[in-house]
C-alpha cells in the first residue's frame, strides 16, 4: 500500500510538473468527506491511544472540489498527524464556513516542526522529521501534493507549528464556482 501510494504520488506530481493535471471539479458535501475521511482513522486512534474528533458547526457544506484530490490532501495531513504524535495525544479536524470560504483546520499535539524547517515543508522532496526509523520515514512528496492541489482550487494552507506542542495545517477553500475555469 506504501509502494502503491508512493507511485500514485509521483504520477500525480508528474501531471503537475507537465502541466497536464486536471481539477474535475463538482459540487460535493465537504461534510460529508470530511466525516468519511475522518471515521477511516478511527480504528488508528484508538490503536494508538489518541483522543480524535471532528468537528463541524453545520450538518453539510456544499461546496465546488475535486473530491478525489481534496481525499488526497486530508488523508495526508491526517497521515502525518498520527505518524507524529505519541499514544495519549490529540488529533483533531474542525470545519467551518464564514466569509464565503470554507475552512478546515487539522491540529494535532505531536512533536512539531523546526520553525527553521517551517518555510520549506511544501518544497518537493523536503524531508524535515529527521526521524531515524522507518516508521516515520517519509519521501517529502505529500505535502508538497497538499500545497499543489489547494492552489489548483485557489485556496490556500497554512501552517503553525512548535516543537514539542503540537502543528496546525488550516486549508481554506472559496464557495461557489466563479473562481474555477
Amino acid at each position: 500500500r506504501r509502494l502503491l501510494r508512493l507511485i500514485n504520488q509521483l504520477l500525480d506530481m508528474g501531471k503537475l510538473e507537465a502541466g497536464k493535471m486536471k481539477l474535475d471539479a463538482r459540487p460535493c458535501d465537504l461534510v460529508e468527506i470530511l466525516g468519511y475521511i475522518t471515521a477511516s482513522f478511527e480504528s488508528l486512534a484508538d490503536r494508538k491511544g489518541i483522543k480524535f474528533a471532528f468537528m463541524k458547526n453545520l450538518s453539510e457544506l456544499n461546496i465546488y472540489i475535486d473530491p478525489e484530490k481534496i481525499e488526497k490532501v486530508f488523508y495526508n495531513l491526517l497521515s502525518n498527524a498520527f505518524k507524529f504524535t505519541e499514544p495519549g495525544g490529540e488529533i483533531s479536524v474542525s470545519l467551518f464556513s464564514a466569509d464565503g470560504k470554507a475552512s478546515v483546520v487539522v491540529k494535532d499535539s505531536g512533536k512539531g516542526i523546526p520553525a527553521n524547517d517551517l518555510p520549506h515543508i511544501f518544497d518537493r522532496f523536503r524531508q524535515v522529521d529527521g526521524s531515524s526509523t522507518r516508521e516515520q520515514e517519509g519521501t517529502g512528496i505529500g505535502l508538497s501534493l497538499v500545497k499543489e492541489f489547494i492552489d489548483l482550487h485557489k485556496g490556500l494552507v497554512e501552517v503553525k507549528s512548535e516543537e514539542n506542542k503540537g502543528t496546525e495545517f488550516s486549508i481554506t477553500l472559496p464557495l461557489g464556482k466563479d473562481h474555477l475555469t
